[in-house]
């Protein structure tokens, strides 16, 4: 895998300058995969590599743009028939619902310069997953403080589900659509348990793709260490 992220992204990152001592692809990728891995700051990357601390800083922020730029090709929330279909079946098998989706904080570092908007000094994501754990949509253009309601109304799911005959499933915390379906708070009747019951069965998709990515990237795990890097 190391192999092939290293050739996937070899002419965004090889060396441009004429430096006396450019870095390779490959310790471009290395070290930033063990920072992105360990969680910790760039002290243990710096010894690991033999590469000075402004240099793995650089390198960091080098190899970061370039992932944002390929991200879409692998974070793909695909609308043909062939793909809604697969997805229909694989979350039908669990409790018949289609989609899930959830929101997860990642920590940052205190911003001083904008300390009312950044009042958690965090940033909330919102993600949507298959029946696979597989990352198919990812929104993180909003501070810790936002409302969950508020970030799905500000990011591009309104516009791709309001015409799709499936559904999201949401938590407490998101407004029921027609295309989003959250639990039910009062219940009535036998078939609001059911309901219930088959929401509960399935939002823990969504958690343990999180739980996932926090155990294999211990930079996004705010328990351990807070992401030191400005957004």
């Amino acid at each position: 895998m190391v192999t092939h992220i290293c050739q996937l992204l070899h002419d965004d990152l090889w060396p441009q300058g004429l430096g006396s001592n450019p870095m390779s692809v490959t310790l471009k990728v290395t070290a930033n995969l063990n920072f992105f891995v360990s969680g910790s700051f760039h002290g243990s990357t710096e010894d690991l590599c033999s590469i000075s601390q402004l240099t793995t800083h650089k390198c960091t922020q080098e190899l970061t743009d370039v992932l944002f730029r390929r991200a879409q090709q692998f974070i793909q929330f695909r609308l043909d028939p062939e793909s809604q279909a697969a997805r229909e079946l694989g979350f039908a098998a669990i409790s018949g619902f289609l989609e899930v989706q959830v929101t997860a904080h990642v920590a940052l570092r205190a911003s001083w310069q904008q300390p009312v908007t950044f009042m958690f000094h965090s940033w909330r994501m919102q993600l949507i997953c298959d029946y696979r754990r597989q990352i198919l949509h990812v929104c993180a253009w909003f501070p810790g403080s936002s409302h969950n309601a508020y970030i799905l109304t500000n990011s591009q799911v309104p516009h791709v589900f309001g015409r799709l005959q499936s559904w999201l499933l949401g938590g407490k915390g998101h407004p029921q659509k027609t295309w989003l379906m959250t639990p039910v708070h009062h219940l009535q009747c036998a078939a609001d348990e059911s309901y219930n019951a088959a929401h509960a069965s399935t939002r823990p998709m969504i958690e343990q793709m999180i739980s996932l990515l926090r155990m294999m990237f211990r930079c996004l795990d705010h328990s351990g260490t807070v992401l030191q890097y400005s957004l």
